[in-house]
């Protein structure tokens, strides 16, 4: 259980990285504020935001999920159930709670309230939602299909 969620974190730091790094390059701003060239790595700062967002609810459902592997059917159904309710509803609530509710940095208005700041959070959000999602599916389905086969034969070799 434990290496699989290693693995899961290591995939997604793996695919954050990239996604970081795309876009601070896509929506990366060069300012002149008197006299002095500033730049503002507005889609760094998003992937940052969205990283965690998606990564600590995702690994949470990932827990359930390799929790109730050895479980009846019924209980293994009820964690996948809600393990996607929290992945999809924690994901949402929080997402939509940074975006309406943190300030712009001089104190006005939304800080995700410019359109380049808008598309690098829900552009990075989405992107690295749907990889964890994937990532986390692989994961579950490979461990289950590992064990399978001890089980169909009842632990005896061929």
């Amino acid at each position: 259980m434990t290496r699989t969620i290693l693995y899961f974190l290591a995939g997604a730091f793996v695919c954050w990285l990239p996604l970081a790094a795309l876009c601070d390059v896509k929506w990366k701003q060069d300012r002149k504020d008197e006299a002095r060239s500033i730049w503002r790595h507005d889609g760094l700062i998003c992937a940052a935001a969205t990283g965690p967002i998606c990564l600590v609810p995702t690994t949470l459902s990932l827990v359930l999920a390799l929790w109730s592997q050895s479980r009846s059917t019924s209980e293994q159904l009820m964690a996948v159930m809600g393990g996607m309710m929290l992945r999809i509803g924690v994901v949402l609530a929080v997402s939509l709670l940074v975006f309406l509710q943190v300030p712009h940095e001089s104190g006005e208005g939304l800080m995700f309230k410019r359109p380049e700041r808008e598309y690098a959070y829900w552009g990075s959000l989405l992107v690295f939602y749907l990889f964890t999602l994937g990532w986390e599916t692989f994961l579950v389905t490979r461990n289950k299909r590992d064990e399978s086969p001890a089980k169909a034969t009842g632990g005896a070799g061929n």
